[in-house]
């Protein structure tokens, strides 16, 4: 691969919780954006949207135009959705095709526009990082990402000015920096158990120096520990005698409810009760209450482990090692119950939460330097195939099937003199095409005038490295052919890719002023926050003269805090932070 004029191939963990970035420098530590970058979107009445910490802060006041658990509704069918969509803060609406889509002023957000919203936002950050330009980029996607999910992602990245090299298995490129460092020879089988906000995976990988198997893959994207929430607001609306509809119905109080849902889940590993209120329903939850809640969603996630290891053509005892990834196989009972079941196998090999991106990382850098040797071998999560007569799916590509893969079918006319073939793509695992997943259709023209049966039609399906499909279709005694590129209904059309991508364009500048004003009074108003908490704290801490010089310099930050002088607001965040960081330190140090 040919080396781009930058800081080098930018590797992106999109999470549903949290995105994270990091370029791997040659001859140094991977360059990781400063903070963990929340997955939200905030979509204000003016002015452009904002990504990250800024949007993060307005989920409070603006549940409605504050986005989040945004990767669940890639690819999802709104009806499909049913109770789902009332634990979502913000409206929801089907677009013409049937799939979910944000709702904000009577128009319709595609959510892979809004993660080439934050996918922007990381490319900036790296960008500040590293001091060069960010065009390319490697994106770690869940194994169980179908062809639809993964065209929006690149989609996405583009929308965002990156060129995507790469769509990787998640889980499984986790594990690419100990399979490198494994010495020649060695070989290790190993599973990674990961459980995180909105999603479970379970993947089952052969390790040798260097070099990721992929041996099997199984999970649920809506399984994880956002549900664990959803059941812990339920629990308190009936501890408070409250209607779950009248909680779904008031926003607000949703938002407030998961935000505290998520905060009692981890107190709750290391303590037995939690006990807090919001507005005025006291919320309480014992560990035992949590872990009752845990409990059947673990078992589901076990019955997935199962799925992959037959798969893989494994038992538990033929693995060497299991690891747990994602924020939620952190809880307590989840590490020992997956423990038990693995015969404590389960080791500390991997960060739960910087495991993906570092591997990510350092595949980018193999990439760059043309040294990735097939680091990564994925395989296809779900069946590819044709629909045939009766609506039979025939299947080309099985799942588990090693990438990159070619696979050729022969087929026939169903009538005397028919000239054409319609050529329909699916995509899953059930028998008949309508209970599948459609990719999209094609029609081969110009099949020679004979009859039924005797023309030869050869239909080959090519998934590349990143599970993306090519179709190709071919009458043997004519030589006529046709190779398409399937884009699937879902997704984003060419022109509507085109006309963001020229409007992103027109308005970068105007966006990118509109973006660091809100930053600015976010951080302003953080800052303010924070000194006057200070000020309450530690007020026998202080003089009288302390007190009125931090004072001061915060009312003077409140004063332009709501204008829109970015450049004023930046320079008064500068002067409080200058007063108010010796003055905190002497505290804190005294």
């Amino acid at each position: 691969m040919q080396q781009s004029q930058s800081s080098g191939i930018m590797a992106i963990d999109f999470g549903n919780a949290f995105c994270r970035a990091a370029i791997l420098q040659k001859n140094g530590p991977p360059v990781c954006v400063p903070t963990v970058m929340p997955s939200v979107v905030y979509i204000p009445e003016r002015g452009p949207a904002v990504a990250g910490v800024a949007a993060l802060a307005e989920a409070a006041q603006h549940p409605a135009r504050t986005l989040s658990h945004i990767k669940r509704l890639l690819g999802a069918d709104f009806k499909a959705l049913g109770a789902e969509a009332n634990w979502f803060t913000f409206p929801l609406k089907a677009d013409a095709a049937g799939h979910a889509n944000f709702l904000a002023d009577d128009k319709l957000y595609h959510p892979a526009a809004i993660i080439s919203l934050l996918f922007l936002r990381l490319r900036e950050e790296m960008e500040a990082a590293t001091g060069q330009p960010v065009t390319q980029a490697v994106i770690a996607v869940p194994a169980l990402f179908d062809e639809a999910e993964r065209r929006a992602i690149r989609q996405a990245g583009r929308l965002a000015g990156l060129e995507v090299v790469r769509l990787v298995n998640g889980p499984a490129v986790a594990a690419l920096p100990y399979a490198r460092s494994l010495p020649a020879g060695t070989r290790k089988q190993v599973a990674v158990y990961d459980l995180g906000a909105g999603s479970f995976e379970m993947v089952v990988l052969r390790l040798e120096h260097g070099q990721v198997k992929v041996l099997g893959s199984t999970g649920n994207l809506h399984l994880g520990g956002f549900n664990i929430d959803e059941q812990i607001v339920q629990h308190w609306a009936k501890q408070n005698g409250l209607d779950k509809q009248a909680i779904w119905s008031n926003k607000a109080v949703l938002q407030g409810l998961l935000q505290k849902a998520a905060a009692a889940k981890e107190y709750l590993s290391t303590n037995d009760i939690y006990s807090g209120q919001f507005e005025n329903l006291p919320l309480q939850l014992s560990a035992d209450e949590l872990n009752n809640m845990v409990q059947p969603i673990i078992a589901q996630t076990l019955s997935h482990c199962a799925d992959a290891l037959q798969d893989a053509g494994l038992q538990p005892a033929g693995l060497d090692e299991v690891w747990l990834i994602g924020g939620t196989s952190q809880l307590p009972l989840v590490k020992a119950q997956v423990s038990s079941y693995f015969n404590h196998l389960v080791k500390d090999e991997l960060h739960p939460d910087n495991a993906t991106i570092l591997g990510a990382a350092l595949l980018g850098s193999l990439l760059e330097s043309d040294t990735a040797h097939e680091a990564v071998q994925d395989v296809t999560p779900l069946s590819l195939g044709v629909e045939t007569m009766g609506g039979v799916m025939d299947v080309l590509i099985a799942r588990n099937a090693r990438l990159p893969v070619t696979v050729g079918h022969q087929y026939t006319t169903q009538k005397d003199g028919q000239r054409s073939m319609k050529i329909a793509v699916y995509q899953g695992e059930r028998d008949l095409v309508r209970d599948n997943r459609s990719l999209g259709c094609f029609t081969l023209h110009g099949i020679p005038c004979m009859p039924a049966g005797m023309p030869e039609v050869i239909v080959s399906f090519h998934l590349d490295q990143d599970g993306l499909l090519t179709v190709k279709a071919t009458e043997q005694n004519t030589g006529v052919e046709q190779e398409v590129e399937i884009h699937p209904g879902y997704g984003l059309t060419a022109a509507e890719v085109a006309d963001m991508v020229e409007n992103s364009r027109l308005h970068a500048r105007e966006d990118d002023v509109a973006r660091m004003l809100v930053v600015a009074q976010s951080e302003a108003q953080q800052l303010i926050d924070a000194v006057r908490d200070f000020i309450d704290k530690h007020q026998d801490q202080l003089t009288a003269s302390e007190q009125d010089a931090l004072q001061s310099a915060s009312d003077a930050l409140e004063r332009v805090s709501h204008t829109d002088n970015t450049s004023e607001i930046n320079t008064h965040i500068h002067a409080l932070s200058k007063v108010f960081k010796p003055f905190s330190r002497q505290v804190l140090l005294g």
